[in-house]
């Protein structure tokens, strides 16, 4: 049997069972009755639903993310499709279409302010607390509640995987 083994790859057990498929049924006991593996039924229909969702952001679907994650597009599928899928079945379709989960070159947002109109808004700021200060009217204990940040904001999301020249 080891000898065997070697040559064709498969395990003892599987040579077995082959051999007795054989000798009670002949070639026809060799044939498959069956493909083994997971039907494509459930990824085929999850892999169109992404192809129509993944190009628009969750908040025009409803949904406060400005990205889809593997659960939001499970829940969606699961509301929407009344179709029920596991995290790792949305992962390996992505993972079929191209996609591939990570985090962008940072970039400025498409509705960010400029940086001129920052400076004029804290500018504004400043001007306005200073106003209140010389009049007595406050004390300040905290002066950065502005949110204003200098470096862009990073997302995480399914991204379409580039192919290499």
């Amino acid at each position: 049997m080891g000898a065997l083994r070697q040559e064709i790859v498969r395990n003892p057990h599987t040579v077995r069972d082959w051999l007795k498929r054989y000798n009670a049924s002949g070639i026809k006991g060799l044939g498959r009755k069956y493909s083994p593996g997971r039907p494509d039924e459930k990824r085929s229909k999850i892999k169109e639903h992404i192809r129509k969702i993944l190009n628009s952001s969750p908040v025009e679907y409803g949904y406060k993310d400005h990205v889809w994650s593997v659960p939001l597009i499970v829940y969606d599928a699961a509301t929407k499709l009344n179709l029920s899928v596991s995290n790792d079945t949305v992962i390996r379709a992505l993972n079929s279409m191209g996609y591939s989960y990570k985090r962008p070159a940072k970039t400025v947002p498409a509705r960010a302010p400029a940086k001129e109109e920052k400076a004029k808004r804290i500018q504004s700021m400043i001007e306005g607390i200073k106003a209140m200060l010389s009049r007595g009217e406050t004390e300040t204990y905290a002066l950065d509640e502005s949110h204003f940040s200098t470096e862009p904001y990073l997302v995480r999301g399914w991204f379409k995987k580039r192919k290499l020249r």
